[in-house]
């Protein structure tokens, strides 16, 4: 939003995909970001795995987090190596 305000042209976050290293819940009604931490192995494959806590209140989380998994609005559950959206915070 900072970026568009400023008028910088292209801004936006980029998505990219990474494989699950922890099962996902069916998601809720809404979009939820998932703050999560992203691991490269030896083959190059990135894994992302959900910080403990999701609770939007606590900043701790977030300040862990490397990523953020994207889930739809009604995704269903996700199990360890399903593909999924990611968003990469850069700091």
């Amino acid at each position: 939003m900072l970026e568009k305000l400023l008028g910088i042209k292209g801004a936006g976050a980029v998505s990219e995909t990474a494989l699950l290293a922890a099962d996902l819940e069916q998601n809720g009604p809404r979009q939820h970001y998932m703050r999560a931490t992203m691991e490269q192995d030896a083959q190059g494959v990135r894994r992302v795995r959900p910080v403990p806590s999701q609770d939007s209140s606590l900043l701790s989380p977030l300040s862990q987090a490397d990523c953020l998994i994207v889930r739809a609005p009604g995704a269903p559950a996700a199990g360890v190596g399903d593909k999924v959206t990611i968003v990469p915070l850069e700091y």
